[in-house]
């Protein structure tokens, strides 16, 4: 089952919204896509001196069912529990400071949640091998 949050919307960069409390939300842009994006901050790797990638944050738009259109279905930072040895924050927006601030929700929320909004969908975006490898994730499932 997907967390309900009582998010805010529409997403602003330092707030998480969900549009997907009801599928009756969906149903217009129940099309055949969703666009995916995520941002990732660096942690420590299995040695010290490695990093390797932790998602931040996770977002996801569907394609209005007529072609016209979209909607932000999840756009939300993603709680880091190891330790960030590089924010990023050039592409991320992430910084020591604001990190404390911003609301954010564990990661196997995030996870379940994009598993959801994106099962039998076709997914675009850049370099997506590599947002299915940060969520652990594979699409369509194997």
């Amino acid at each position: 089952m997907v967390p309900s949050y009582g998010f805010i919307y529409p997403a602003t960069p330092h707030h998480t919204s969900f549009l997907g409390q009801t599928d009756a939300s969906l149903k217009a842009f129940d099309g055949d896509a969703v666009a995916m994006d995520c941002e990732m901050v660096g942690v420590k790797g299995c040695s010290d001196d490695t990093e390797r990638n932790a998602l931040c944050k996770v977002s996801l738009a569907a394609v209005a069912s007529d072609g016209y259109g979209f909607r932000t279905i999840l756009n939300t930072w993603v709680t880091v529990d190891d330790e960030i040895i590089d924010y990023r924050t050039a592409i991320t927006g992430l910084d020591a400071e604001n990190r404390c601030k911003l609301p954010s929700i564990p990661f196997r929320d995030a996870q379940l949640m994009v598993r959801k909004f994106t099962s039998g969908k076709i997914l675009v975006g850049h370099a997506l091998e590599n947002d299915f490898q940060v969520l652990g994730i594979s699409h369509p499932p194997s």
